[in-house]
């Protein structure tokens, strides 16, 4: 075999492990995702004009959390509150959201998240344990909008979330080329094998 045939497949060799190390070291497009440092990054309103406190904060109100020491928590609010965050992407683009909830209420307390509207918002199941949401979503514009609305009983109502994150997803030609890469891999093997 000629040696720049060799250096060709060496290269498409290694394309499966260049891809897998981007995967896991896709960057969280979200700031403070974990919330240890406060709201920074989010915004937090109410959803009825006049009222200012739509009971929200960062705690470490449930005894384990997803990621780090803190997460955002929720409680006796009067109208929706909504916890938001603009972030940039590309248009056409698929993205992963993945996210933690949990709530003291199931039922009761309500939680939704959207991308780019209240519209395309989508109820959770409640749950007293902490739950984990993956999703996706194709970016129609260069920024986007990731919201949550929530509403607790007055009183007691408490609900948290923790572990938010936004990653873009590889094209379909990526993982394509990583199959040929793997393909080649295993050619490679087999040929050694026969020499």
């Amino acid at each position: 075999m000629k040696s720049s045939s060799k250096k060709l497949l060496a290269l498409l060799a290694m394309t499966p492990m260049v891809l897998a190390a981007q995967v896991a070291q896709a960057e969280n497009l979200l700031t403070n995702g974990s919330f240890e440092n406060g709201l920074t990054g989010w915004q937090e309103t109410c959803g009825t004009p006049g009222h200012s406190d739509c009971g929200a904060g960062i705690a470490w109100w449930w005894s384990s959390h997803v990621d780090g020491a803190q997460e955002f928590y929720g409680f006796d609010n009067d109208a929706v509150g909504v916890l938001s965050q603009s972030f940039a992407t590309t248009p056409g683009e698929v993205y992963q959201l993945s996210f933690h909830y949990v709530t003291t209420d199931p039922g009761i307390n309500t939680l939704r998240y959207g991308v780019d509207g209240y519209d395309a918002a989508t109820p959770l199941a409640a749950s007293t344990q902490w739950q984990a949401l993956v999703d996706q979503f194709t970016a129609v514009g260069s920024s986007t909008t990731l919201a949550f609305y929530y509403t607790t009983i007055p009183g007691s109502g408490t609900l948290g979330l923790d572990g938010i994150s936004v990653i873009a997803v590889p094209e379909p030609g990526a993982w394509a080329l990583a199959a040929m890469g793997l393909g080649v891999c295993g050619l490679m093997a087999r040929r050694q094998r026969k020499a």
